[in-house]
């Protein structure tokens, strides 16, 4: 019995020359602006922004898509951090003196 994974040596050379489909083409193509949008943001503009900036350009692109193109790249966008107040101002200890009077 054949095992599910095996392929004819001519299978296997067709599927090597076969040509690109329309939509690999335009997934290519969208991977090159989208990757030059990103880094043109300095890595900050995420899906929902990057999804923006081709809708300007008159194509039509699912933040999904956008999503995946992004992840199969290796992009992720830089996220902030929320701010955190790290001093404590209700105490009743003494405050150092002001020596140098600024």
């Amino acid at each position: 019995m054949r095992d599910v994974m095996d392929v004819s040596r001519g299978q296997y050379y067709a599927w090597l020359k076969q040509q690109l489909t329309e939509r690999e083409v335009e997934n290519e193509r969208l991977m090159e602006e989208i990757k030059a949008l990103f880094e043109g943001s300095r890595g900050t503009y995420g899906i929902r922004r990057l999804k923006n900036r081709p809708a300007e350009k008159g194509l039509r692109v699912s933040r999904r898509r956008i999503g995946r193109l992004l992840k199969r790249q290796g992009l992720s966008c830089k996220t902030k951090r929320k701010f955190k107040v790290t001093t404590d101002t209700k105490h009743n200890l003494s405050v150092a003196p002001n020596v140098l009077a600024r």
